[in-house]
């Protein structure tokens, strides 16, 4: 099936201490995240006299047809929320296929056309259950040889929230406490 992406690192590789070999090169393996971006190297470096140069470069990483979701921060117990997921193609030809959004027991498939060049926007609703911590939430895209997905992990607050509610005073000399006291007690609504 569909390779579903879920590690979406923004920085890639860090390694501060490289030293080249006796012909000047040096070499860095890394292990890629899942995020579709442009990424900026850079490479900073200096001789025994400590002369320095940096350089820059981009990387871009993509796909043909790439399934972008925005990921809440959370979500709470017995939300209805409508998820809405984003298909992009970069080909040069319309691509058609089915896009699936499956969150926790629920499943829903939806037949796309991603237009050559351009984007569709497909929307899900997603009843969150009772009684859970978090919420995986799983976007996949298949379709004429090409696909793509996504998948995220959301946490689940429970459905109630606790409200507090505050005021102040201040006691001036000559003025009556307990006037005072009934006036803050007064501007309460809960």
């Amino acid at each position: 099936g569909p390779v579903v992406r879920e590690d979406f690192a923004a920085s890639l590789a860090f390694e501060p201490f490289l030293r080249s070999s006796e012909d000047g090169t040096a070499k860095l393996d890394f292990k890629t995240s899942d995020k579709i971006s442009t990424f900026a190297v850079y490479v900073f470096a200096h001789d025994k006299s400590m002369a320095n140069n940096v350089i820059r470069r981009e990387m871009l990483v993509t796909l043909p047809v790439k399934v972008s979701v925005v990921q809440p921060q959370y979500l709470y117990e017995g939300d209805r929320y409508v998820l809405k997921a984003s298909l992009s193609n970069s080909s040069d030809a319309d691509v058609k296929g089915v896009v699936r959004c499956s969150a926790g027991a629920m499943e829903h498939d939806a037949e796309v056309v991603v237009p050559a060049g351009g984007s569709v926007s497909v929307s899900f609703e997603i009843m969150v259950p009772e009684g859970v911590e978090d919420l995986d939430v799983k976007v996949v895209f298949a379709g004429d040889g090409m696909s793509d997905g996504v998948k995220m992990n959301v946490p689940v607050c429970p459905a109630y929230q606790e409200l507090v509610e505050a005021h102040s005073a201040v006691l001036r000399h000559g003025m009556s406490e307990d006037e005072l006291i009934r006036s803050l007690r007064e501007r309460f609504v809960n």
